[in-house]
């Protein structure tokens, strides 16, 4: 079974989001990924700061048990989460990679989302699934 780390959910853009005119150049959800990376800490996770990830969105690291997830947050209607380990070559090479921290950082996650009174329609998928529900969510033009 594919792991569900990509969650989707809707968070109401905030003030300064709106009125800025910088879209191009900096992307809005900063705040969220802040929330996001204050909760992260205060529940024992070692959280990089918040960065800009190229023109789209934001990302932290977070470390749980050794092993590093990157979680990066992009859109607005809605909001995606992608939460992705990152193991060095040699672990994977030998086939020592851990499913627990990614787990134990997305439950934290969701505690999160599911804890804060912005937050609304949480919902969890795959990667497989994000991208098969993009699909059908396109539309084509004539």
């Amino acid at each position: 079974m594919e792991r569900r780390n990509f969650v989707t959910f809707d968070w109401p853009m905030d003030q300064s989001d709106e009125e800025r005119e910088d879209y191009d150049t900096v992307p809005p959800g900063r705040a969220i990924m802040e929330c996001a990376r204050n909760w992260l800490a205060s529940r024992g996770f070692d959280v990089t700061t918040v960065e800009q990830h190229k023109f789209y969105g934001w990302f932290f690291e977070s470390t749980c048990n050794g092993a590093t997830v990157w979680s990066m947050l992009q859109g607005a209607e809605p909001w995606l989460m992608i939460n992705e380990p990152h193991h060095s070559f040699l672990k994977r090479l030998f086939g020592q990679t851990q499913s627990e921290p990614l787990a134990k950082l997305c439950g934290a996650i969701n505690e999160f989302l599911t804890n804060s009174p912005e937050a609304t329609n949480v919902r969890w998928v795959s990667r497989s699934e994000y991208q098969t529900q993009a699909g059908a969510n396109r539309t084509t033009s004539a």
